[in-house]
């Protein structure tokens, strides 16, 4: 058999690629419009698995940008782990910040933020509506919490390069800021 013959031209294969990516977010579609949920505001597979609660120890090195806008209107970012945020569904978020920062008082006067987040190839841009939660009287770590709707969401994929990572962070006490992170995810479960 000819060699030549078997090779795929490198259009083609950038053609079958953009073909799949569609497939996916179709498949997005119809799960989310089964779930009678729009699509806009439907976290997708990838972003869920990135930040439902599990597997921690795994995605410790994961950074994320939280930004809101401040009482002079200019924007203002924050940076949150893995353990501050926690997906309770594919339309629902919880935050835990620390007390009495800018962030938490640029959220609580506004009611918004977006949330941005990169992992496997796709940056995420995650549009939210939030309010505030009741204090836990029995939290280990005080925090604000909050609990977020989405209103949007952005998955963004070039097609001309591949996005290899986002924020990352490296724990100087791994051990004792997961302990931190899984209860402050447990506290933004109740």
């Amino acid at each position: 058999m000819n060699r030549k013959a078997l090779q795929i031209p490198k259009n083609t294969i950038q053609r079958l690629k953009l073909i799949q990516r569609k497939q996916k977010q179709q498949l997005k579609f119809r799960r989310c419009r089964n779930e009678r949920l729009d699509p806009v505001n439907c976290m997708s597979d990838r972003l869920f698995e990135l930040l439902d609660g599990s597997c921690l120890n795994e995605k410790q090195h994961e950074a994320f940008v939280l930004q809101t806008v401040s009482e002079d209107g200019w924007p203002h970012a924050a940076m949150i782990s893995a353990g501050e945020i926690i997906a309770l569904s594919r339309t629902d978020i919880r935050i835990a910040l620390w007390k009495n920062t800018m962030t938490s008082a640029n959220i609580l006067r506004t009611g918004k933020a977006q949330f941005t987040a990169w992992w496997k190839g796709a940056a995420y841009y995650v549009k939210l509506e939030c309010a505030p939660l009741p204090p836990l009287k029995d939290a280990e770590y005080d925090r604000d919490r909050f609990s977020c709707r989405i209103v949007s969401v952005k998955e963004d994929v070039a097609k001309y390069a591949d996005l290899t990572s986002g924020v990352r962070i490296q724990l100087q006490s791994p051990e004792e800021v997961l302990g931190r992170w899984e209860k402050t995810l447990e506290d933004l479960k109740r």
